[in-house]
């Protein structure tokens, strides 16, 4: 099955990664520094097969900085918010900065599609998807913008006038995920550019090659200062300026094992502002008056969509005791159905995992699992080839076992089967976490009364159809250890600023001071 791995002529030409990149520079203080530090070779995911041997591709190197190095942008970020280069702006500045910048991102298209492929093994139609809507994501919420706070209307009561005024938190520092390297990334670190917010953002570990491109783009984009880009692990750049208690907010889509040594390096973790989207351990409630076709349908593409890796991905399954056979038979067909392969494949959604320590992880689940008295329902499913993860149903799933209640991020399908309502109720109330649930069925009042006892405890109910992010109109947030704040087109700008009030007597003076605001 090595055979997977694709001969170099069996590459689209178009696809072919050709020269690698070698991303020796960042933006610091509106310059393309060239860094003298050690480098982070990047190899993809993807081996090439030369006769049935797997060769690595090389594609390129990023910079590994230093705290020093993170220190100096930390006081360029400071240095560009104390001045007002960028926050004293209008809003119709900061928009046109930012339209400009999407409007050049555009042009690079192919080139950050091809990079999300071959870095992060997302599939071309998932890659391409993600592009787009990162580009739709921010031009909506220029809109939104420009509509929230083009002017406020001075509100009277009790004998005073006043308005209510925004203004941004301060130094933000932007982390995304590797899973999204792109979206992620710039809806945290755009719309808190645009609120007058000065940015440090950091590139994620996975899927670093392709914003080589986007840095330069800033450069010619925004003021000196106004954001600035790390690279590097965590410990030796985020941390130690974490600890000098002048990050003012910390914006992190990722895992709560790197959020939480992060958030405790701050002096004043009281201080640090937090909008946060961390690990999830989302169910599926499958009632016994389910459409069992159609519910297998929709399960085996929330869980198994680019390989689970997804905080919105379905990661437990509840079945009822009355169905619970027949859907593990469906659902097994489904599972065994998916098509593997490369990113470029068309209908493909299990890859290669970027991750390999990823995959050491859930093999020991699957382990664990299968020494409880699991039963693997799929034909090799959890199989390694390389780097791909054959897809596992897994089924008599109890509650001794670590799937049960640990995230598991990849292609693994763990089924519990209840004879009671409540039992479901009861897992999620006793869940560490709280993002999301969806439940199957046809019975509206069962439906209604679950969606009231889950919404308490999660972020979102989904109502025969799969956990997921979209539409962006609405808010994605998560309860519990899921996260802290809100995000949408419009909530995640309230999230980067912080609500004041300028007030007096009603009387011509205040008034006329609040008209020209």
């Amino acid at each position: 099955m090595l055979n997977i791995f694709p001969k170099l002529s069996e590459i689209p030409q178009e696809l072919i990664v050709e020269k690698s990149i070698e991303q020796g520079s960042s933006l610091i203080n509106g310059e393309l520094v060239r860094l003298d530090t050690d480098s982070q070779d990047v190899c993809s995911p993807i081996a090439i097969n030369h006769g049935g041997e797997l060769k690595p591709v090389r594609l390129g190197s990023h910079p590994l900085m230093n705290h020093e190095i993170a220190g100096e942008i930390l006081a360029s970020s400071i240095s560009a918010m104390r001045s007002e280069v960028w926050k004293s702006k209008s809003i119709d500045y900061r928009a046109s900065c930012i339209e400009e910048f999407i409007h050049e991102l555009a042009k690079y298209k192919d080139e950050i599609v091809r990079l999300l492929m071959w870095e992060s093994c997302k599939p071309m139609a998932e890659a391409i998807s993600e592009f787009d809507r990162t580009i739709e994501y921010i031009r909506l919420t220029i809109d939104a913008y420009r509509e929230m706070y083009s002017g406020s209307e001075t509100q009277y009561s009790n004998g005073f006038a006043g308005k209510i005024v925004n203004s941004p938190v301060g130094v933000v520092l932007a982390m995304g995920p590797s899973n999204y390297p792109l979206y992620e990334t710039y809806s945290l670190a755009l719309p808190a550019l645009l609120t007058g917010n000065s940015v440090i953002m950091k590139v994620p570990r996975y899927g670093a090659l392709l914003h080589s491109s986007i840095i330069n783009l800033m450069q010619g984009a925004f003021p000196a200062g106004a954001i600035n880009v790390i690279y590097g692990k965590n410990e030796e750049t985020i941390n130690p300026i974490m600890q000098t208690g002048n990050i003012d907010m910390l914006a992190y889509m990722g895992s709560n094992m790197f959020a939480e040594p992060i958030i405790q390096s701050h002096p004043r973790p009281y201080k640090l502002k937090k909008l946060l989207g961390l690990d999830a351990k989302n169910p599926a409630i499958v009632l016994h008056d389910a459409d069992i076709e159609e519910t297998a349908k929709e399960l085996a593409l929330g869980a198994l969509a680019f390989n689970g890796q997804r905080c919105a991905a379905i990661k437990i399954i509840f079945a009822h005791s009355s169905i619970y056979n027949e859907l593990m038979e469906v659902l097994r067909r489904e599972i065994e159905s998916e098509k593997i392969g490369m990113p470029w494949d068309s209908d493909v959604r299990i890859t290669p995992i970027f991750d390999r320590n990823r995959i050491l992880y859930l093999k020991t689940l699957m382990e664990d699992a299968l020494s409880k008295g699991a039963i693997n329902y799929t034909n090799g499913g959890g199989t390694v080839l390389h780097t791909i993860f054959i897809p596992s149903l897994l089924g008599n799933i109890t509650p001794n076992m670590r799937i049960y209640s640990e995230e598991q991020f990849g292609p693994i399908v763990p089924v519990v089967k209840y004879e009671d309502l409540d039992e479901t109720i009861e897992y999620v109330s006793n869940s560490d976490f709280g993002q999301q649930i969806s439940i199957f069925g046809k019975d509206e009042k069962v439906i209604a009364d679950l969606a009231r006892a889950y919404y308490l405890q999660c972020g979102r109910v989904n109502i025969n159809t799969k956990c997921q992010r979209g539409p962006d109109i609405f808010p994605f947030t998560g309860k519990k250890f899921s996260g802290a704040g809100e995000l949408s087109v419009t909530s995640t700008l309230r999230e980067f600023t912080l609500r004041g009030v300028i007030a007096g007597k009603d009387n011509s003076i205040t008034n006329g001071v609040l008209g020209m605001i």
